[in-house]
């Protein structure tokens, strides 16, 4: 998982070509009709219902098969690049032509997925398919009525540090301990230092595990509105899968530190990989939770993916008021997706509360593939020389000089025979260097012979 200011730097890379909220068949039916691009888009698709309810996200790639080789390849090399833009938890779909693009074999690939999450669930491809037409009825329909009533919508980032707000780390604790604060997620390091925080809850703190770090968390999770809401508070430890031991290790030693700083929280969570963590997993933890607790009781629980949507809904109502977003709000442009930001336009993509649910991006002309480390090495600043450790400044060793070396003029002189520089023969004692006696002679090496004889016998 990048951070964000990479993601940042490599989204401008690409625009958007379109969006919508009709779901997979609106998405085919904008594709370039005559396969020459290479695009990518983006679908969330919501399987189910209440507290069987899935949402998962496919990543589509058409490679255009008309698209001149040359070309198609040098846009695949921004695959890796668009598939951290688009979020790395997605399900692949690959294809070649726009006709390949339709609803029958992505409902067949999102079936494995279903029934490799949960085998005991009643899922099927009728049912899938039946889900997500009524999913892009509904999302239409909210469309519709958002355009004729004109509302302006804020796109930009909901994070504390992305939207820039200087807020210490004790006052972003006190709102997401409060029930009704306006902050429900919080992300630390093993130091105790902020990484983010913000109000969307799982999938939006999710986005900020890096799989090459540890960190941990507090986490508000909602159930309801008004006064019948349930909140319930869990610690998140994240340990990246690709961490290096060391780092493993010295961070995890400082987990006891970071939860007493985090608390109070009723639930532990631990998780290393992104597919480890989501909204239903982690709705399913707080069920079992109370389940112990005895707050299951009755004919209908109140822990439903549709409760956490109406607790959630509320929680970024508060964030909006509190930071004041609905000023900052711009109108939508939909009838000029370029002018569209890439990251808010995917966000909104896997916002729940917001009726678009697909959307196509491509990358820009001259973009350069492979170079979004770029966006973080410009974080490094360049450290200047502090007025007290200037040149003139005393050393720390005291006053000395350095002289030049005298040995090569000596050595010199001995070579050119100067009068009190020539080498002396000296008489010694010393008998501990090897002596070759002059008188010793080397004969005649016979190991000839020998190999000759040895081979006569043989």
């Amino acid at each position: 998982m990048a951070t964000h200011e990479v993601i940042k730097a490599t989204a401008e890379k690409f625009q958007v070509l379109a969006r919508g909220a009709g779901g997979i068949e609106e998405l085919s039916s904008e594709l370039p009709e005559d396969d020459a691009s290479v695009v990518w888009g983006l679908v969330t698709c919501i399987i189910g219902s209440g507290t069987f309810a899935r949402t998962k996200y496919v990543k589509v790639n058409l490679s255009g098969a008309n698209c001149a080789p040359i070309r198609r390849m040098k846009a695949n090399e921004f695959k890796l690049e668009a598939g951290m833009v688009l979020g790395e938890d997605c399900v692949d779909y690959t294809a070649d032509k726009r006709a390949d693009v339709y609803m029958d074999p992505m409902v067949e690939k999102l079936l494995r997925v279903c029934c490799s999450d949960n085998a005991t669930a009643n899922v099927t491809a009728s049912s899938i398919k039946r889900d997500l037409e009524e999913q892009a009825r509904r999302a239409m329909m909210a469309l519709r009525e958002r355009r004729e009533s004109s509302v302006c919508e804020y796109t930009g980032p909901r994070t504390i540090v992305a939207m820039g707000k200087k807020i210490s780390l004790p006052q972003v604790l006190q709102y997401v301990q409060s029930p009704k604060g306006p902050l429900n997620w919080v992300l630390i390091d093993s130091s105790m230092k902020l990484i983010e925080a913000g109000g969307g809850s799982v999938a939006e703190m999710s986005q900020f595990f890096d799989p090459k770090e540890v960190s941990f968390g507090l986490l508000r999770m909602g159930f309801g509105s008004g006064q019948f809401k349930r909140n319930y508070w869990l610690f998140i430890h994240w340990a990246g899968e690709k961490a290096a031991a060391t780092v493993r290790g010295k961070a995890n030693a400082e987990k006891d530190k970071c939860k007493e700083k985090l608390k109070p929280s009723q639930i532990d969570f631990f998780a290393s990989d992104h597919s480890e963590i989501s909204v239903q997993i982690i709705i399913d933890k707080v069920v079992m939770y109370c389940s112990v607790d005895g707050d299951t009781k009755g004919d209908k629980s109140p822990f439903s993916l549709a409760a956490f949507n109406e607790a959630l809904l509320e929680d970024m109502k508060m964030l909006e008021n509190e930071f004041g977003l609905a000023e900052m709000a711009k109108p939508e442009r939909d009838d000029d997706p370029n002018s569209l930001n890439v990251l808010d336009a995917v966000r909104g993509v896997r916002d729940p509360n917001n009726p678009y649910n697909w959307l196509l991006i491509q990358q820009i002309v001259n973009a350069k593939p492979g170079v979004a480390a770029v966006g973080k090495m410009s974080l490094l600043k360049k450290v200047g020389v502090p007025a007290d450790r200037s040149s003139s400044a005393a050393s720390p060793f005291g006053d000395f000089k350095l002289k030049k070396s005298a040995h090569p003029a000596v050595m010199a002189d001995i070579a050119q025979g100067s009068s009190g520089t020539s080498l002396k023969k000296a008489e010694t004692n010393d008998k501990s260097a090897p002596v070759i006696d002059s008188t010793v002679t080397i004969g005649k090496n016979k190991r000839g012979e020998l190999m000759e004889a040895i081979a006569n016998k043989a």
